[in-house]
């Protein structure tokens, strides 16, 4: 079967799902009103009842992504779907494109493409090995006005509650991430969000939960207030038994430091996640709408 691919959106994440996709040999079409002189897109301004796609990657702001797979079920008879994290503004929202899958027979997938690193799979891997761990910390953060250079935060979708903005959601890569390796915890012990700093937003700028699991805890931090960071520490009882560093691209585990950046390779995280999504491959790392919408509880 000749792949049709559709994507909608042409920001940073639509930019890069097309480029991806050139890269593994597929031309794809791109729904904008934005377009640009790069070689192998078909650029649409509006839908082509015509053309009759495979595969549709939502990477659209988040208020949008229901209207958008609706418009594309009605107009194009799509069944598969990509939709960038997170797949809808609450789960309220969230529900009804589940109603759009039992009506249709839709096959949708969210893009969280952590679940495609090296360093994830390593530490999954390792798991077992690291006997008595009782305190994980996952933490991520970024100063707001450094995510887009070439965009005012205040005008991003981030900055607005109603649009699906606020960093519980925008970085939920990181909850995504936590139910992959650990599961579903048993009990959510705390979770707290706010906006406490100086930016001029509406959204939640700090998120802090504690969850538990049967013989540990899982500690997460999500800002939009800090210089950029981002990792993840499995404590064990007088013992830091794994320590991942994203941005510095350093992994501490049984006494050696490694620094390989095949295991941070995160545009090759993307690619992993498309090839899955297109059926390439199947190792069944793409996150369900079933566990996208949980992660709403966790937040």
């Amino acid at each position: 079967m000749t792949l049709k691919v559709l994507v909608i959106g042409y920001g940073s994440i639509g930019k890069r799902h097309a480029k991806n996709l050139i890269s593994i040999g597929i031309k794809p079409y791109v729904l904008t009103s934005y377009p640009d002189n790069t070689n192998g897109i078909t650029f649409l301004q509006k839908l082509d009842e015509k053309i009759h796609f495979s595969h549709t990657i939502i990477a659209t702001p988040t208020y949008l992504h229901y209207d958008n797979i609706v418009s594309v079920v009605e107009n194009q008879g799509c069944k598969n779907f990509l939709i960038e994290k997170p797949v809808e503004i609450d789960e309220e929202h969230a529900k009804k494109i589940e109603e759009l899958v039992l009506k249709h027979d839709l096959c949708i997938k969210v893009a969280y493409n952590m679940r495609f690193l090296k360093i994830l799979q390593f530490i999954k891997d390792n798991l077992k090995n690291m006997k008595n761990f009782r305190i994980v910390k996952i933490y991520v953060g970024q100063f707001l006005p450094d995510w887009r250079k070439d965009t005012d935060y205040r005008n991003s979708y981030s900055a607005s509650r109603e649009k699906g903005g606020g960093v519980d959601l925008d970085l939920s890569h990181e909850l995504d991430y936590m139910i992959w390796l650990f599961g579903y915890p048993d009990e959510i012990i705390y979770k707290w969000s706010s906006k406490i700093s100086s930016l001029e937003i509406n959204s939640p700028d700090i998120f802090k939960a504690l969850y538990k699991f049967p013989n540990f805890i899982v500690d997460v931090e999500l800002d939009y207030i800090r210089k950029l960071d981002r990792g993840i520490q499995i404590i064990g009882e007088n013992e830091l038994l794994l320590n991942v560093n994203f941005i510095s691209k350093k992994l501490e585990f049984e006494g050696q430091v490694i620094q390989d950046e095949n295991l941070f390779n995160f545009n090759n995280s993307y690619i992993c996640e498309l090839e899955e999504f297109l059926g390439k491959v199947k190792t069944n790392k793409l996150t369900t709408l079933k566990e996208a919408i949980s992660i709403f509880n966790l937040i």
